[in-house]
């Protein structure tokens, strides 16, 4: 059962300048995406920086206001819920774990503000020490502020104070990038077995491809504010067949690539302040045709749960 859905989800911002700050243009950040999220899944948005991806966290978020498009949350519009219980429901872990902290207040404030707002009638002293147990702190830290901690043990806090609102949907918007490599992979666990221990369904955003494969159990690749593949993570390094995806999967450094150097895309990604009509990949695509300048490939399923926008796959 799904337990988000979006529909034909488009964001536009405007763009103003000269004197008078007027409105000069616009910029396609999100365009026309559909996807779902199904209860216990974990589903892996990746692409390059200014794709859209984060964009479509916060229009979750209800951060943004959509331009166009529907979101579900269960059965009902999320605009139609009270913001307190939406963010009951939905919470989000940041990629700066210190810019999403109150600095001002300690743990120990940030966890009983949360608590006392979301779940007022549970034991606040006991669940305090039991969610920063769930992250791997002690009770000690309750006493200490965000600057006082590592970047590691700041996104464990960040992922405490969202659990703390015992959300269904917890959505993680590149949570490991700002991290020590070795510090990625413990937070990443912690992720993996608190999903479990808690059932949530978890919306997974990253640049990077192989811990998208590692974490998640679907894949979307997006560009330029579009998806242009799906595909079940098992199925991403035989079965990737958009050429931005393969392109992305050709950039990651390997050891034995290492005296045949990395495969890079060439070509200017199109500006979304004037998107192209047909295919945005385009001036990027070593398999390119004329048609794919007069329409824009729909996301179509070419195999089972594998969806891609493209009309010449090879």
């Amino acid at each position: 059962m799904a337990l988000l859905k979006i529909e034909e989800l488009y964001k536009h911002f405007p763009i103003h300048g000269g004197i008078f700050l007027r409105e000069q243009g616009k910029a396609s950040v999100i365009n026309n995406i559909s996807l779902e999220i199904n209860e216990g899944e974990i589903l892996g948005i990746v692409g390059e920086s200014g794709c859209g991806k984060s964009t479509l966290a916060r229009l979750v978020m209800r951060i943004y206001e959509p331009t166009a498009g529907k979101i579900y949350f269960g059965n009902t519009l999320i605009e139609e819920f009270p913001r307190k219980e939406y963010f009951h429901q939905v919470q989000m872990v940041f990629q700066d774990p210190f810019s999403s902290l109150n600095s001002k207040m300690t743990v120990d404030a940030l966890l009983t503000e949360m608590l006392l707002l979301h779940q007022p009638s549970v034991n606040i002293q006991q669940t305090k020490t039991k969610l920063l147990e769930e992250v791997g702190l002690s009770s000690n830290a309750l006493k200490k502020y965000p600057h006082e901690f590592s970047g590691g043990q700041r996104q464990r806090i960040a992922i405490a104070k969202a659990l703390s609102a015992n959300p269904t949907l917890l959505i993680a918007d590149e949570p490991v990038s700002a991290l020590d490599v070795s510090i990625q992979a413990q937070i990443l666990n912690l992720l993996m077995d608190l999903q479990q221990q808690h059932q949530l369904s978890l919306l997974f955003i990253s640049h990077d491809l192989e811990v998208v494969n590692y974490f998640c159990d679907r894949i979307l690749v997006m560009y330029l504010g579009k998806i242009v593949e799906e595909l079940p993570h098992q199925n991403l390094h035989s079965q990737a067949c958009h050429p931005y995806t393969r392109a992305l999967l050709q950039s990651i450094p390997h050891i034995d690539k290492k005296t045949e150097g990395l495969q890079t895309l060439r070509g200017e990604i199109p500006s979304p302040l004037d998107l192209p009509a047909g295919c945005g990949f385009y001036s990027r695509c070593p398999y390119r045709q004329e048609d794919c300048l007069a329409e824009a490939p729909p996301l179509l399923e070419e195999l089972p749960q594998h969806k891609v926008a493209c009309y010449h796959i090879t």
